[in-house]
């Protein structure tokens, strides 16, 4: 690896973290191949996106966030974008060290919180080697994804599903109505915000003094996010169609379940891991389990980095680096540890957690993409500005990410049993007034960070999303979501 390569293996270890598999789980046990086609799209949009990133870090010789504090210039908007992404890396590190706590904890056999704080502890070694050896820890990251991939790709050759189902999900887009939970989740599972300010950060590492080595470090870093993410996505397609073939059934997944044991149940990762045992072995639930493991173990060094990045770069305040690690892992620890005191089934618990996280995080995405759609054709990238159409591309992208959670949270209120998954939230009044609270502060909030580009923004959504928002409504009506206007 050269020196100029590293950075994307540390992004890269975020698209393949405990959420993004527990999610693989969840997808293809309750809807099976069908929805490969979009965990391909965000990946493709995550490729994207994180190249902007790379173009920012690399011209401006800044990262994301301290562009951020430069542009924004109401405190409002400063203190919003800051915010949300720092709440964004909390859930994101809470999401690995849970994931990696459940597979630690079944590989070895010792109690849920006793797993947490070992994972933490070995995640403090880990971070710290990256502030003394710098390209050494990347290496081990990169090394890491090989490692559960490989795992991974162990359990699929071993299943061996279907391939004509398997291109079928990935090239032929299909979504039926019970999979619009899922498919949000899968752009919070993948799309993670923190990531885009992290990649920003890393490439300023990189040193140069002519345009020609400019160059090369941009084509190199490019070359190498692509076969990260690539990779990745080929991880995680291999979770999917695993369990795809344990557990998914058309008929169960109309109603929200899926199939075990020749019946429609509810089913979770700790089942998913004993058919792996069952049907092929111990060795193999191992193969899975060390997989797991190793990826909370990138996702937390990634969520970290980005995390002092996110703070020094909004506040201006630079903690000294064990400070910055202490509070994430107190952080992390806090509601980690709590969840194991939770009486029941903790792997249930864990499941809805890593649920509610995927989908938030799909909340807070808009608030990462937005300021580097708007930095990309800025004036400030001089010869790196995009082509006005790649331009217009981001913010189309953006725009149909923040209409699609609109598209969610309205029709979360109208029809949860369509978009909510059945059990994993309270049904009464008082939750759905809350939720009709956070969508209007949601509006506001997305007004701060847009207010600059209102006009390109309203063109956008006058010419191209308005006819998609009239035929979405129209299908709502006609399916009795939304009540008709000639009902009295």
């Amino acid at each position: 690896m050269s020196d100029d390569a590293g950075p994307a293996w540390l992004v890269s270890a975020a698209y393949i973290d405990p959420g993004s598999i527990v999610s693989d789980f969840q997808q293809g046990a309750y809807t099976g191949y069908q929805l490969l086609w979009i965990t391909f799209v965000a990946t493709l949009i995550g490729v994207a996106f994180q190249n902007i990133s790379i173009r920012l870090g690399l011209v401006t010789r800044k990262n994301l966030a301290q562009l951020c504090a430069e542009y924004y210039k109401t405190k409002a908007a400063n203190w919003t974008v800051w915010g949300l992404m720092e709440l964004g890396t909390v859930l994101v590190d809470v999401q690995a060290v849970v994931g990696s706590a459940v597979a630690f904890s079944a590989l070895v056999n010792i109690p849920f919180w006793a797993s947490c704080v070992l994972v933490c502890a070995l995640t403090l070694v880990v971070v710290f080697l990256y502030q003394w050896s710098g390209n050494r820890t990347e290496l081990m990251t990169a090394g890491l994804i090989f490692a559960l991939v490989i795992c991974f790709a162990v359990n699929f050759f071993q299943v061996s599903p279907p391939a004509g189902q398997v291109f079928m999900g990935w090239f032929a887009p299909t979504a039926q109505p019970y999979t619009l939970f899922t498919s949000l989740g899968i752009l919070g599972a993948l799309l993670m915000p923190n990531v885009f300010f992290l990649h920003s950060d890393l490439i300023i590492q990189h040193k140069y003094d002519d345009k020609a080595t400019q160059t090369q470090i941009y084509w190199t870093a490019f070359a190498e996010l692509m076969f990260g993410l690539m990779f990745t996505f080929f991880g995680n397609l291999m979770v999917i169609c695993v369990f795809a073939a344990f557990f998914f059934n058309e008929e169960c997944a109309e109603q929200g379940l899926a199939m075990a044991n020749g019946t429609c149940t509810t089913v979770l990762l700790d089942d998913g891991l004993a058919y792996l045992s069952t049907g092929y072995g111990a060795v193999f639930q191992s193969f899975f389990l060390v997989g797991l493991v190793g990826a909370g173990m990138g996702s937390m060094i990634s969520s970290t980095l980005a995390g002092q990045c996110i703070t020094e770069g909004f506040l201006k305040i630079k903690l000294p680096f064990w400070q910055r690690l202490l509070i994430t892992r107190i952080l992390t620890l806090v509601p980690t540890i709590f969840l194991s005191a939770i009486p029941g089934n903790g792997t249930q618990s864990a499941s809805l957690l890593n649920e509610w996280i995927n989908i938030i995080v799909a909340l807070l995405l808009p608030f990462a993409l937005v300021p580097l759609a708007q930095f990309s054709n800025k004036d400030f990238m001089e010869g790196w500005k995009m082509h006005w159409i790649l331009h217009w591309m981001l913010w189309a992208v953006t725009m149909l990410i923040i209409t699609i959670n609109f598209y969610f949270l309205i029709g979360f209120v109208y029809q949860p049993d369509v978009f909510g998954s059945v059990g994993a939230y309270p049904d009464q009044p008082w939750f759905y007034s809350f939720i009709g609270i956070l969508l209007l502060a949601y509006v506001y909030l997305l007004a701060l960070t847009l207010r600059d580009n209102l006009e390109v923004i309203w063109a956008f959504t006058v010419r191209i999303c308005t006819p998609y928002v009239l035929r979405l409504y129209e299908a709502m009506k006609k399916n009795d979501v939304v009540p008709s206007s000639n009902e009295n």
